[in-house]
């Protein structure tokens, strides 16, 4: 497949290729497509898993085929981010409410986070309410997103009492720069979701990999 900006011929720089080509609005943001690089190759292939009887799921994927076996695909897309985000909460909530107690949301979040969180959880139970539905799961601490953790875990003394000592990638031990080094993972990590959101962000391999091992570390932190 080669995308493009313009269906007209003339622009395009392969017509023998004429088939191939599919054209991109103006208004989708893609970034690989620029006016010295008008035109952008992508090789797909689809990939299906039967979910159950009679019922298939079926994934369009670019990583390459000799690289990534179907089981890796598999993977890549049931990564969920959820699953990542609610770990890194369940250490930071756990360990800042065995000290604060209650309070914890108060005494070890800022107070600009805290806020923040804050108005939208009321916002929800707001509308919750005015449509007459429960509104006893909604938390705080649901609404507080993943770019907000680092300054959490570096709020006051939070990051020597509590984090330090579990929130380091081990391969990230020595580096320089202190704790705002040792946690931009968190960072990078978040920049990687809030692309995901653009339809036609398509995941690199070494995007893949880091996040596959901010996974499979966290997973194994919460079973020490």
């Amino acid at each position: 497949m080669i995308l493009t900006r313009s269906n007209a011929k003339k622009n395009k720089l392969h017509p023998e290729l004429e088939s191939l080509y599919r054209c991109i609005c103006k208004a989708i943001p893609f970034d690989f497509i620029t006016d010295s690089r008008p035109e952008y190759r992508m090789r797909l292939h689809v990939v299906r898993f039967q979910i159950e009887e009679g019922v298939y799921e079926n994934i369009i994927t670019n990583l390459p085929e000799k690289e990534f076996s179907w089981e890796q695909i598999r993977h890549i897309y049931h990564l969920r981010w959820d699953e990542i985000e609610n770990k890194i909460k369940i250490i930071i909530s756990d360990r800042l409410q065995d000290y604060f107690g209650e309070a914890w949301l108060v005494k070890g979040v800022p107070k600009n986070i805290y806020t923040k969180a804050k108005k939208i959880a009321d916002d929800r139970t707001y509308d919750l309410l005015s449509n007459n539905e429960d509104v006893d799961d909604v938390e705080i601490w649901d609404f507080v997103p993943l770019a907000d953790f680092q300054p959490i875990i570096l709020n006051g003394k939070n990051w020597s009492a509590f984090f330090e000592d579990i929130l380091i990638r081990p391969e990230e031990t020595k580096i320089a720069g202190g704790k705002e080094a040792k946690t931009q993972w968190i960072l990078r990590l978040s920049a990687i979701k809030n692309k995901l959101v653009k339809e036609s962000y398509s995941v690199p391999i070494d995007e893949y990999s880091y996040v596959k091992s901010i996974h499979d570390w966290i997973m194994e932190v919460l079973t020490l």
